[in-house]
């Protein structure tokens, strides 16, 4: 991905998430897991992943010390073939699938209970972005 190597994604994402503790020293930082398109596989599509192992690393990396503030959030099986557009970025209606599975996960993850302000965008919405140079 953007000739990106595996050594260089670690110690890139490594870096932000220790300038972001030390901005923020209580943070507790969710890694998600990248999706890269879908393949078909018989009669239905399995989602590509990007970077799995060096994300992995990265978590690993932080689990070794006394605090564990970087915790991994797995998004397989969350999106469908037509929830990922174009440059395999999620659509506006993908977005809100990990967001509402994200909620849920940080509601058990952390006990905290998160209300929401305002209104939903419900399933079976008709609106998604495919416009590749957006």
């Amino acid at each position: 991905m953007n000739n990106v190597t595996s050594p260089e994604f670690t110690a890139a994402y490594i870096q932000l998430i220790e300038e972001v503790h030390s901005k923020y020293p209580h943070a507790q930082i969710i890694l998600l897991s990248l999706w890269e398109g879908f393949s078909a596989i018989g009669n239905t599509y399995i989602q590509g992943g990007a970077f799995i192992e060096e994300i992995q690393d990265v978590v690993a990396y932080f689990q070794t010390g006394p605090q564990h503030y970087v915790h991994y959030y797995n998004t397989t099986g969350i999106l469908q073939h037509n929830d990922i557009g174009p440059q395999y970025h999620p659509t506006d209606v993908g977005h809100v699938k990990i967001a509402s599975h994200l909620m849920e996960y940080i509601r058990i993850k952390f006990g905290w209970v998160l209300g929401a302000t305002g209104p939903e965008v419900q399933s079976m919405t008709l609106y998604w972005n495919d416009q590749q140079d957006y």
